[in-house]
């Protein structure tokens, strides 16, 4: 098919179809592909930008986690620092406290050092029974605990006493002994305690049994530990190495609890009623103390006064000791050292003033609250009278 254009200006120009047509479609797709060309810097440009801005939030990111690291480890070093610093300060104020001469003088048991017994320890350390903190709890040492705790019971059967008593009696010494050691002890203060009742206990056994005899004081013969046979030989190799030891003061202070107030008294007492020479001072003693005590209060006011001091179980206890010591004692108090004193002592006692006022005292104003309502009521009754006074007065005298 044949297309005719017609110009003006000059003669007809034949175009075909076919031809017309594929040029029109050339010039289309060429400016689509232009098109194309002129977008697609455009989205490749796009593209390029976001690894940037991931990389630059990348940078960020790490520069914050390492300030951020930088200061954590900043804080650690500076605490640990610290630490560093009150951990020598410790030590410094606990060498400072251990430097003190008294501290050294009072040790007496002391530890083997240790060039010596690196070669030979069974020479210095016991096999068979432990005395005192530095072994205490060992594996071999062990199944000597139960007979500790066996001379314990003979104990308390011979004396008839408590086993409160003794651990009181121990309580108060514990830092004293405590003292007696080379270096701390770690042991609490309970244990501690029981372990100086328990060993001081055997300990004293052994020497009582030893003097006495073993089967006097209530032990079989066949007895594995309390006899003359047995492991009685390996007991006192024990007891003389340097650091299976007891302070002096410890044994000396429980053979006292064990004798009992009233058994020495009693035999001080019978010795100076036997004896014609012997003077009677401790019944003089006795007889005043007897005098002085009539009630539990009474030996909680001596207590309180600093007079008298005891470990026994309760203030009634010891008032019960002094009433029943001086039975069918013979006594002259003319004779005694302390009869003057007796004599003032009932003089005071004599005159009623004193007696009154301390029967008052005892009875009515016990307790502080007492002289409170005391006064309270003097001044109520004062403003009663004055107000029946006036009163009366101004019924016989009205005012003019």
């Amino acid at each position: 098919m044949v297309l005719v254009y017609v110009h003006s200006d000059g003669p007809p120009i034949f175009i075909n179809k076919d031809m017309l047509t594929w040029y029109l479609l050339s010039l289309k797709l060429r400016g689509r592909k232009t098109r194309n060309q002129q977008s697609e810097p455009v989205h490749d440009q796009h593209l390029l930008c976001l690894p940037e801005i991931n990389r630059a939030n990348h940078d960020q990111d790490l520069q914050t986690h390492e300030q951020t690291h930088s200061t954590v480890v900043e804080e650690r070093r500076k605490k640990t620092q610290d630490s560093w610093v009150v951990s020598i300060k410790e030590t410094l104020e606990q060498v400072n406290s251990d430097d003190d001469m008294n501290k050294w003088g009072k040790i007496c048991i002391y530890r083997v050092p240790h060039y010596l017994h690196v070669e030979d320890s069974k020479s210095y350390f016991p096999q068979t029974v432990s005395l005192g903190p530095y072994h205490y709890g060992e594996k071999q040492t062990q199944s000597m605990e139960y007979h500790k705790w066996r001379a314990v019971n003979k104990v308390l059967k011979r004396t008839k006493q408590g086993i409160e008593i003794y651990i009181e009696a121990m309580k108060k010494l514990e830092e004293r002994a405590r003292a007696c050691y080379q270096g701390d002890i770690e042991m609490d203060s309970n244990d501690f305690t029981k372990m100086l009742v328990l060993d001081g206990c055997f300990v004293l056994e052994l020497f009582r049994g030893t003097v006495e005899g073993f089967q006097e004081i209530g032990y079989a013969p066949n007895d594995p530990v309390f006899a003359m046979r047995g492991l009685m030989h390996s007991i006192q190799r024990d007891m003389v190495m340097l650091e299976n030891q007891l302070p002096m003061f410890i044994l000396d202070r429980l053979l006292q609890v064990q004798l009992g107030t009233k058994s020495l008294f009693s035999n001080l007492i019978a010795f100076e009623q036997c004896h014609i020479d012997s003077g009677n001072n401790i019944t003089s003693y006795i007889i005043f103390m007897d005098n002085l005590i009539n009630s539990s209060e009474d030996v909680s006011y001596l207590h309180y006064c600093g007079i008298i001091e005891h470990w026994l179980g309760s203030d009634s206890e010891v008032a019960d000791l002094f009433n029943r010591l001086c039975k069918e004692v013979v006594f002259n108090p003319k004779y005694s050292y302390l009869s003057r004193l007796s004599d003032e002592v009932n003089r005071y006692y004599s005159r009623k003033w004193n007696s009154l006022k301390t029967t008052l005292k005892h009875k009515y104003f016990n307790n502080p609250w007492a002289y409170f309502s005391f006064f309270a009521a003097v001044i109520l009754l004062i403003l009663t009278l004055s107000q029946s006074f006036y009163a009366v007065y101004a019924y016989y005298k009205p005012n003019s």
